[in-house]
């Protein structure tokens, strides 16, 4: 599982303080930022670094989005995409996403698609 974004390292810290004890810094095996590229979403630079530091090719990942700019970023790298559009980007377009449902709960209760451990 990776934490990949274009915000700041401090931002995700922050975030990840604000998970706790639910989720962690060790839940994942991979953190990328915008610190760690030279392009932000929609350009998929982050998404593609994670593919090859993951050693997994886009169709073995599943990226979760809840902007249209981060959208745009996850399938440029060819990965499919759910996105669960918040209170601040429901009116945008997740029209070219494979799955939208309003969270994550949501699609794993749908059914929609199998989870491998």
């Amino acid at each position: 599982m990776a934490f990949v974004t274009t915000t700041y390292r401090r931002n995700i810290d922050a975030i990840l303080r604000g998970s706790q004890p639910q989720i962690g810094l060790a839940d994942f095996n991979l953190v990328l930022c915008t610190e760690d590229v030279t392009k932000t979403k929609p350009d998929p630079e982050v998404y593609e670094l994670a593919l090859k530091r993951l050693g997994l090719s886009a169709n073995e990942c599943l990226a979760i989005e809840d902007s249209e700019t981060s959208l745009a970023a996850a399938k440029s790298a060819g990965i499919p995409t759910l996105a669960t559009p918040g209170a601040f980007t429901a009116e945008q377009d997740f029209s070219n996403a494979d799955w939208v449902y309003p969270s994550v709960a949501a699609f794993i209760d749908s059914g929609e698609v199998q989870f491998l451990s």
